[in-house]
């Protein structure tokens, strides 16, 4: 993103390419990736129009998007030469299509619902603080600076709601998006204040409140913080599978020779890692919840 704006201050395409790259690449590492070029390119063609200049933004937008195409050009040529491409294109798009379709609104908007409560106290005061100091950055801020920020937030809170699985671990994706609006709030809360104290008061204020609402969530967070990992599985059931992997890969590693190769049930592919074993496919159809309610029930069985 760094690479963007500043590609964009200067009009270097060099440097809209090498941020079309990055995106690229975090699209490879998790798909919802895909929205950090999908804000890009959002950016690029407002920004343009805003500027009336087609003929650079569209220059702009092709460097960004060959920069962002590549990487996944490039696997998927490699995957194509080694053999696997159609096992790759199945488990990374078809089953994931299926996948994500499983979900009813009514179940995301209670799986939604349930979150936001649990993280209601340790992160409420960072939202306050970004939601109360938005008047203050729009009326502090160029317009691209608030082009930035406004299409930067509609992206991310959109691209979360994919799917309709709000597990704790995917607002993931929204923390770039929130620790942006919450450094803009602290240093327009800075200019704000300039006018009416000196100029030490109005950098140390808004530093200070920062810091409460920090120390705050922190403290309200103690318990994912402070414990052990045990005590913190004792606590938290659904963390219990997670917690025996390395006591399963013991076993594994002590009852299997270092070429066998093992098939794990379940979403703990860190059991590979820690036993030093390879993944084996099954050799029968595994019945799934997926298999018998997604489009592709047979294939995902014989998968």
């Amino acid at each position: 993103m760094l690479l963007l704006w500043n590609g964009c201050e200067s009009g270097g395409r060099r440097t809209l390419f090498s941020s079309g790259l990055l995106c690229g690449l975090a699209f490879l590492m998790k798909q919802q990736g895909i929205f950090f070029g999908a804000f890009g390119g959002i950016f690029l063609i407002c920004a343009g129009l805003r500027n009336r200049n087609i003929g650079g933004t569209l220059k702009d937008a092709f460097a960004f998007g060959a920069g962002m195409i590549f990487p996944f050009a490039a696997l998927c040529l490699i995957l194509k030469l080694a053999g696997v491409f159609n096992a790759f294109w199945f488990w990374t798009f078809t089953y994931a299509h299926s996948y994500v379709a499983l979900v009813p609104w009514s179940e995301g908007f209670r799986m939604l619902s349930l979150h936001l409560m649990s993280g209601f106290q340790p992160s409420c005061g960072f939202w306050l603080l970004a939601v109360l100091d938005c008047r203050l950055v729009y009326a502090t801020q160029k317009f691209a600076a608030r082009l930035f920020l406004s299409r930067f937030v509609d992206v991310f809170l959109f691209g979360r709601g994919d799917g309709l699985y709000f597990r704790g671990h995917y607002f993931i994706l929204v923390l770039p998006a929130a620790s942006l609006c919450i450094g803009l709030a602290v240093s327009a809360l800075q200019e704000s204040l300039q006018p009416r104290m000196t100029a030490l008061g109005a950098e140390i204020i808004p530093l200070i409140l920062f810091g409460a609402i920090f120390g705050w969530s922190i403290f309200s967070s103690e318990t994912c913080f402070l414990p052990c990992p045990q005590t913190r599985c004792a606590d938290d059931l659904s963390w219990l599978s997670f917690c025996r992997s390395l006591a399963v890969s013991d076993y594994i590693q002590a009852h299997s020779i270092p070429g066998d190769r093992v098939a794990v049930m379940g979403s703990e592919p860190q059991i590979y890692f820690y036993s030093h074993r390879h993944f084996r496919p099954p050799a029968t159809s595994i019945p799934t919840p997926l298999s018998s309610r997604s489009p592709t029930p047979r294939v995902c069985s014989r998968k």
